[in-house]
């Protein structure tokens, strides 16, 4: 299912006038080909070059902002949607960022991953490490962190704002059943299939 919906994004990034269309595009490609119980959690970000992203969600986690003056808070994704498939109606929100903010996006597997007492990935108390250094560096230690703990089911992309207009993007892909696509021209996607187990 989560290569359904990513090839129906590359073909709509180019083709969709919007983020909204782009978003109804790949919810009517999941619906064209799932059963009752299948969904795609997904996030999709459009990069302008005002500093502003706008973001399209779907059932998926709100992006994490990191700014350049060591504040972290999710941002702002509009009105709760439920997932591609289950028929959303996608809403369009609109956030700032700065040079030197970061912003990260992950899938479940970054907080659901246990250690061997059964205790959860500490990722309030771990997502300051994502500050320190250069962004893949940072991105490398994160991952290294939550790695240690089982399962390990985890897709991750941190993107800062190097230079306006242009932004660096460094990703980690541990899934068979998530990946972000950071590469199609001014649009990003995040998907997660929670309905297919890994081997």
């Amino acid at each position: 299912m989560t290569l359904t919906v990513l090839a129906a994004f590359r073909r709509a990034a180019f083709a969709e006038a919007g983020l909204a269309d782009v978003a109804r595009n790949l919810d009517a490609s999941v619906a064209a080909v799932a059963t009752d119980e299948d969904f795609v959690t997904a996030v999709l970000g459009e990069f302008h070059d005002d500093h502003t992203i706008s973001w399209v969600n779907c059932g998926h986690h709100c992006p994490l902002l990191l700014s350049s003056t060591d504040e972290h808070r999710d941002l702002d994704t509009g009105e709760p949607q439920p997932p591609l498939g289950l028929h959303p109606t996608p809403v369009v929100a609109t956030a700032r960022w700065s040079k030197g903010d970061r912003i990260l996006l992950y899938t479940d597997g970054l907080l659901e991953t246990r250690d061997g007492r059964g205790e959860f990935f500490p990722f309030n108390r771990t997502v300051g490490c994502l500050r320190a250094g250069e962004p893949e560096e940072a991105l490398k230690g994160l991952v290294y962190a939550a790695g240690r703990r089982k399962p390990f089911d985890l897709t991750v992309s941190y993107t800062e704002m190097a230079r306006f207009p242009i932004w660096s993007t460094v990703g980690w892909l541990f899934s068979p059943m998530a990946m972000i696509t950071p590469d199609f021209g001014r649009y990003m996607c995040s998907v997660r299939n929670p309905s297919v187990s890994p081997s």
